[in-house]
């Protein structure tokens, strides 16, 4: 028991810290992407809808057809957003990644710079900062999935609040 609650523990610590480190390294990049997921998680739950709306609109014989010509336009439109921001994500992530790695040689910068400079001529040291600068790649990747575990909660979330509020008692 004590071995699933470390396992569980050291993955909530390396999920925050890919959350922290990717809003130390750019706060505005940092809410971008969160507002590019809420917003990737609203527009197919509302594209539904308003397919809905659509198809009942067009087999309605009594509607006169108002609310297909209301919905379809606001549908494609979304359609068209979710297309746009898909793109804007690609340009947000490549400048996110490289505003992580601007932070991360910074902060690198600032901890090897407190050392003596006899540290430096150890070959221990040298290993050392080898090895951090190796893991950059893994520190980049930790804050990919950590916005793809909230990408996933908040589709469930999201998810459960739609369906809950469209049939109540399930």
């Amino acid at each position: 028991m004590n071995g699933i609650k470390r396992f569980f523990s050291g993955l909530i610590k390396n999920v925050w810290f890919g959350i922290k480190t990717s809003f130390l390294a750019s706060r505005s990049y940092f809410f971008m992407k969160m507002v590019i997921l809420l917003s990737a998680t609203v527009i197919p739950l509302v594209n539904i809808w308003l397919w809905k709306e659509v198809l009942n609109g067009i087999v309605d014989y009594r509607n006169n057809g108002k609310t297909v010509l209301i919905c379809l336009p606001i549908y494609l439109s979304l359609l068209f957003i979710s297309y746009l921001l898909n793109e804007s994500n690609n340009y947000v992530n490549a400048r996110y990644s490289e505003a992580l790695q601007f932070y991360i040689e910074k902060v690198m910068m600032e901890k090897t710079s407190r050392m003596d400079l006899s540290f430096f001529d150890s070959a221990k040291m040298g290993d050392k900062v080898r090895h951090a600068r190796s893991n950059f790649d893994a520190m980049t990747q930790m804050t990919w999935l950590a916005f793809d575990i909230l990408f996933a909660l908040v589709n469930v979330i999201a998810a459960l609040i739609f369906v809950s509020t469209y049939r109540w008692w399930l």
